[in-house]
């Protein structure tokens, strides 16, 4: 990488600077053309923006703070306030956390305390932003046949060292008629721990040092709960939440049986989990097929072991614990954005709804 910052921080002024005329041309075509609610998602403009805010935060810190003002801190925390994408909105808060700026913290609590909406995605009652994937959707779904990893793998349950096979689909057309929102980082355990007071330190003390780290550990019945009392908390009717105690016993959490119809927070189901993963692309991963790029990507077994450090957009991956858990997991940055934002979804395999108890949130159905 060039270790010159200005070329790239000149075009991404450019683009900031711009921003507001090309969102309000954008909202007027969709007015005047019937357009899909949120176009951006795979305008050009938009994505060079979001490609442009991640490229400058990686570019070493004193390199990029000797070039940019005040001004430039300025845009990018109005961006990420008021952006209607979602993903320029994940990208400037990326930016903004890996340069340490302490607005941060005050923006996120005024959007906890505005239960702010945008147009492609909202915060609600516990602090979980949510970006809007808007319905019908189509898409390829299932592994090329070419995929070294289709035919066969195995993974290593994290909790109870239970080992999983599976296999991938042949590619298929897959129609989800519904629109959703996904949450854009990981359930924190300061969030969860809202729902449970004793989860931190019965569950997270050696993968999560801190509060501000991703909830691991979380059984499907702890999920299932946590998603209810997310609807019981933004004011959702009960008959509308998604999950419900079994018959045999009150502890034991299963899904209504019309719960794709229901408005209330859930886990994805395997479609729509691999629909956000693959964010618009048809390779192995959203940012290609070469494993080259992984450790860029993602934080796993390769470059983490112990020592897990604040530097890369990457630590909100999800930490593949294969072999051994003797990992720490990571600050929560941003995680599982809507479609086609591509800088910071997962870049696991395609089929999570097998594996449930590693989602962080889930869905909430849109209508």
């Amino acid at each position: 990488m060039e270790r010159n910052p200005v070329f790239v921080l000149s075009k991404l002024n450019s683009l900031l600077l711009n921003r507001p005329r090309h969102i309000e041309q954008t909202l007027s075509d969709i007015t005047k053309r019937e357009m899909t609610p949120n176009p951006w998602l795979f305008d050009e403009e938009t994505s060079q923006l979001r490609s442009l805010l991640k490229t400058i935060g990686n570019y070493p810190l004193a390199s990029v703070q000797r070039v940019v003002d005040e001004a430039f801190w300025t845009s990018v925390e109005e961006r990420f306030e008021v952006d209607p994408d979602p993903g320029v909105h994940a990208s400037c808060e990326w930016l903004l956390r890996r340069f340490g700026r302490s607005s941060l913290r005050q923006i996120n609590d005024r959007l906890k305390e505005q239960q702010a909406r945008r147009a492609s995605w909202f915060v609600n009652s516990n602090g979980h932003a949510m970006a809007v994937v808007h319905g019908p959707i189509e898409f390829l779904a299932g592994a090329d046949s070419k995929d070294p990893d289709r035919d066969a793998a195995i993974d290593i349950d994290p909790v109870d060292g239970s080992i999983e096979a599976w296999s991938e689909d042949d590619q298929h057309p897959k129609r989800i008629p519904r629109s959703l929102a996904v949450a854009l980082k990981e359930t924190s355990l300061s969030q969860i721990n809202e729902f449970d007071k004793r989860f931190h330190v019965l569950h997270n003390k050696a993968l999560g040092p801190t509060l501000e780290h991703p909830a691991c550990r979380v059984s499907w019945h702890k999920a299932a709960g946590y998603c209810n009392w997310l609807s019981k908390l933004d004011g959702i009717p009960e008959n509308e939440w998604c999950f419900v105690p079994a018959e045999q016993s009150d502890e034991v959490m299963v899904l209504a049986p019309d719960y794709l119809h229901r408005k209330g927070y859930r886990l994805p189901t395997e479609a729509e989990w691999e629909y956000v993963c693959r964010a618009g692309t048809t390779t192995r991963r959203y940012f290609g097929d070469t494993d080259e790029l992984l450790p860029q990507h993602s934080w796993t077994m390769l470059n983490s072991r112990e020592a897990i450090s604040i530097g890369s957009f990457a630590e909100a991956q999800s930490i593949h614990y294969r072999k051994t858990f003797e990992l720490r997991n990571t600050p929560i940055f941003v995680h599982r954005i809507a479609k086609a934002i591509r800088a910071f979804e997962l870049s696991g395999r395609w089929n999570g709804s097998s594996r449930p108890t590693k989602s962080s949130l889930g869905f909430f159905d849109c209508g």
